[in-house]
Protein backbone atom coordinates (compact mmCIF):
# COMPACT_ATOMS: atom_id res chain seq x y z
CA UNK A 1 0.00 0.00 0.00
CA UNK A 2 3.07 2.24 0.54
CA UNK A 3 4.63 1.54 -2.23
CA UNK A 4 1.68 2.16 -4.37
CA UNK A 5 1.13 5.73 -2.68
CA UNK A 6 5.04 6.61 -2.80
CA UNK A 7 4.12 6.26 -6.80
CA UNK A 8 1.45 8.29 -7.10
CA UNK A 9 3.33 10.95 -5.14
CA UNK A 10 6.32 10.30 -7.12
CA UNK A 11 4.25 10.83 -10.25
CA UNK A 12 2.44 13.80 -8.93
CA UNK A 13 5.76 15.48 -8.18
CA UNK A 14 6.95 14.88 -11.84
CA UNK A 15 3.61 16.03 -13.02
CA UNK A 16 3.69 19.14 -10.83
CA UNK A 17 7.21 19.98 -12.07
CA UNK A 18 7.18 19.94 -15.98
CA UNK A 19 3.58 21.94 -15.70
CA UNK A 20 5.05 24.89 -13.70
CA UNK A 21 8.11 24.50 -16.43
CA UNK A 22 6.26 24.94 -19.34
CA UNK A 23 5.70 28.27 -20.96
CA UNK A 24 2.38 29.36 -22.36
CA UNK A 25 2.23 29.62 -26.13
CA UNK A 26 -0.04 33.00 -27.70
CA UNK A 27 -1.42 32.83 -31.13
CA UNK A 28 1.14 34.76 -33.02
CA UNK A 29 3.71 35.14 -30.37
CA UNK A 30 7.33 33.72 -31.38
CA UNK A 31 7.55 30.77 -28.89
CA UNK A 32 10.68 31.71 -26.91
CA UNK A 33 12.96 28.78 -25.88
CA UNK A 34 15.19 28.51 -22.75
CA UNK A 35 17.87 26.18 -22.82
CA UNK A 36 17.60 23.39 -20.39
CA UNK A 37 20.08 21.41 -18.45
CA UNK A 38 18.32 18.48 -16.62
CA UNK A 39 20.57 16.10 -14.06
CA UNK A 40 18.61 12.90 -13.45
CA UNK A 41 20.21 11.15 -10.24
CA UNK A 42 18.93 7.20 -11.41
CA UNK A 43 18.43 4.91 -8.95
CA UNK A 44 19.45 1.41 -10.36
CA UNK A 45 19.91 -0.07 -7.09
CA UNK A 46 19.05 -3.64 -6.47
CA UNK A 47 15.81 -2.79 -4.85
CA UNK A 48 14.65 -1.09 -8.42
CA UNK A 49 14.76 -4.44 -10.04
CA UNK A 50 13.05 -7.16 -7.25
CA UNK A 51 10.33 -9.49 -8.54
CA UNK A 52 7.03 -7.11 -8.78
CA UNK A 53 8.75 -3.93 -8.61
CA UNK A 54 8.23 -2.31 -11.88
CA UNK A 55 10.00 0.97 -10.10
CA UNK A 56 13.10 0.60 -12.81
CA UNK A 57 11.01 0.22 -15.75
CA UNK A 58 8.79 3.14 -15.04
CA UNK A 59 12.19 5.21 -14.04
CA UNK A 60 13.53 4.49 -17.05
CA UNK A 61 10.56 5.27 -19.43
CA UNK A 62 10.20 8.62 -17.36
CA UNK A 63 14.02 9.70 -18.26
CA UNK A 64 12.71 8.46 -22.15
CA UNK A 65 9.83 11.15 -21.72
CA UNK A 66 12.21 13.67 -20.65
CA UNK A 67 14.56 13.12 -23.00
CA UNK A 68 11.88 13.18 -26.11
CA UNK A 69 10.67 16.25 -24.86
CA UNK A 70 14.05 17.97 -25.22
CA UNK A 71 14.86 20.86 -27.54
CA UNK A 72 17.72 22.20 -29.68
CA UNK A 73 20.45 23.06 -27.12
CA UNK A 74 19.13 21.07 -24.02
CA UNK A 75 21.28 18.75 -22.23
CA UNK A 76 20.19 15.46 -20.44
CA UNK A 77 22.49 14.10 -17.79
CA UNK A 78 21.92 10.84 -16.42
CA UNK A 79 23.91 10.12 -13.03
CA UNK A 80 23.61 6.53 -11.63
CA UNK A 81 23.64 5.14 -8.32
CA UNK A 82 25.29 2.00 -9.88
CA UNK A 83 27.08 1.22 -12.92
CA UNK A 84 25.46 1.34 -16.13
CA UNK A 85 26.69 0.24 -19.68
CA UNK A 86 25.38 1.61 -22.76
CA UNK A 87 26.55 -0.08 -25.98
CA UNK A 88 29.84 -1.11 -23.78
CA UNK A 89 30.99 2.36 -22.34
CA UNK A 90 30.34 2.66 -18.58
CA UNK A 91 29.28 5.38 -16.81
CA UNK A 92 28.81 6.42 -12.85
CA UNK A 93 27.41 8.65 -10.96
CA UNK A 94 31.34 10.68 -11.45
CA UNK A 95 31.06 10.13 -15.59
CA UNK A 96 27.03 10.21 -15.93
CA UNK A 97 25.45 9.64 -19.52
CA UNK A 98 24.72 12.83 -21.16
CA UNK A 99 22.07 12.83 -24.20
CA UNK A 100 22.28 15.84 -26.55
CA UNK A 101 19.67 15.64 -29.00
CA UNK A 102 16.17 14.21 -28.53
CA UNK A 103 16.72 12.21 -31.27
CA UNK A 104 18.73 9.69 -28.70
CA UNK A 105 16.27 9.09 -26.65
CA UNK A 106 16.42 5.66 -27.61
CA UNK A 107 19.37 5.39 -26.15
CA UNK A 108 18.59 5.73 -22.85
CA UNK A 109 16.38 1.72 -23.66
CA UNK A 110 20.06 0.27 -23.96
CA UNK A 111 21.21 0.91 -20.62
CA UNK A 112 22.11 -2.13 -18.60
CA UNK A 113 22.92 -1.98 -15.07
CA UNK A 114 25.34 -4.73 -14.41
CA UNK A 115 25.00 -5.27 -10.86
CA UNK A 116 22.84 -2.90 -8.82
CA UNK A 117 23.93 -1.88 -5.66
CA UNK A 118 22.88 0.45 -2.77
CA UNK A 119 21.24 3.90 -2.95
CA UNK A 120 24.04 6.37 -2.34
CA UNK A 121 23.28 10.40 -1.55
CA UNK A 122 26.14 11.12 -2.98
CA UNK A 123 24.59 10.48 -6.41
CA UNK A 124 22.50 13.52 -5.80
CA UNK A 125 24.95 15.70 -4.97
CA UNK A 126 26.95 14.71 -7.97
CA UNK A 127 23.86 15.51 -10.13
CA UNK A 128 23.53 18.83 -7.95
CA UNK A 129 27.33 19.38 -8.70
CA UNK A 130 26.92 18.78 -11.92
CA UNK A 131 24.40 21.72 -12.36
CA UNK A 132 26.28 23.75 -10.78
CA UNK A 133 28.69 24.01 -13.68
CA UNK A 134 25.85 24.64 -16.06
CA UNK A 135 25.44 27.42 -18.26
CA UNK A 136 21.59 26.91 -19.38
CA UNK A 137 18.75 29.18 -18.63
CA UNK A 138 16.94 26.40 -16.38
CA UNK A 139 18.56 23.69 -14.25
CA UNK A 140 16.78 21.22 -13.31
CA UNK A 141 17.25 18.39 -11.20
CA UNK A 142 15.02 14.91 -10.90
CA UNK A 143 15.96 12.40 -8.39
CA UNK A 144 14.18 8.84 -9.64
CA UNK A 145 14.36 6.77 -6.67
CA UNK A 146 11.99 4.00 -5.20
CA UNK A 147 13.32 5.29 -1.97
CA UNK A 148 14.07 2.44 -0.17
CA UNK A 149 17.24 3.17 1.87
CA UNK A 150 19.32 6.13 1.34
CA UNK A 151 22.86 5.48 2.88
CA UNK A 152 25.93 7.66 2.85
CA UNK A 153 28.61 6.67 1.77
CA UNK A 154 32.41 7.40 2.31
CA UNK A 155 36.20 6.00 2.50
CA UNK A 156 36.02 4.06 4.93
CA UNK A 157 32.52 2.83 4.01
CA UNK A 158 29.14 2.42 4.97
CA UNK A 159 27.58 5.26 7.46
CA UNK A 160 23.88 4.75 9.00
CA UNK A 161 21.10 4.52 6.38
CA UNK A 162 20.12 8.60 5.96
CA UNK A 163 16.58 7.68 4.49
CA UNK A 164 14.42 4.37 5.06
CA UNK A 165 10.51 3.59 5.38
Amino acid sequence: MKIGKRRILTILLCLTCLCTCVTPAFAGAAKQHNAKTIAIAFDNSGSMYMQGNKAWCQATYAMEVFASMMNEGDVLKIYPMSEIEVDGRKYTSGDPLVIADPGDAATIRKIYTPKGGDTFVSTIDAAYNGLLGSTADEQWLIVLTDGEVFYEFSLQGYKDAKISR
